[in-house]
């Protein structure tokens, strides 16, 4: 696991949506982080990302939903193709992840991606994945 920021700048890195969520909210860690990684890294989102962001019930307001949409256009979007769909299930059957998070290590295995997210319990099972908790 990295453990300074620093380490992180200039890499490619997939931002979970535990961190975008808190950038939304108006965390002031995530939004400082967020600003740093979209000026020094080349940051990617998935559907899975975004479906979990779209989730929440205060996008059901037109206003934030614009809000979302235009912050999201900032990120790179990787699509799921057949073979991060393979190793989506060999992770989950051989770490016994959720599905979304599954699919978000494979993403970030097959890309060369540092995962960016506060959520570190079950992808810290993955030893070859790149995980950078921000605060």
């Amino acid at each position: 696991m990295l453990k300074k920021l620093e380490e992180i700048g200039g890499e490619r890195v997939l931002v979970d949506s535990d961190v975008l969520i808190d950038y939304l909210r108006g965390k002031k860690e995530s939004k400082e982080l967020i600003v740093y990684l979209l000026e020094n890294s080349k940051c990617y989102l998935t559907p899975i990302n975004i479906a979990e962001i779209y989730s929440g019930k205060d996008l059901s307001d037109p206003q934030k939903e614009f809000i979302v949409d235009n912050f999201l256009k900032n990120f790179n979007l990787i699509l799921l193709d057949k073979e991060v769909s393979k190793l989506t299930g060999a992770l989950r059957r051989e770490y016994d992840l959720p599905l979304a998070d599954a699919f978000i290590g494979a993403v970030c295995l097959i890309y060369d991606l540092i995962l960016v997210t506060r959520n570190i319990r079950d992808f810290q099972k993955i030893s070859s994945l790149k995980i950078y908790r921000p605060y």
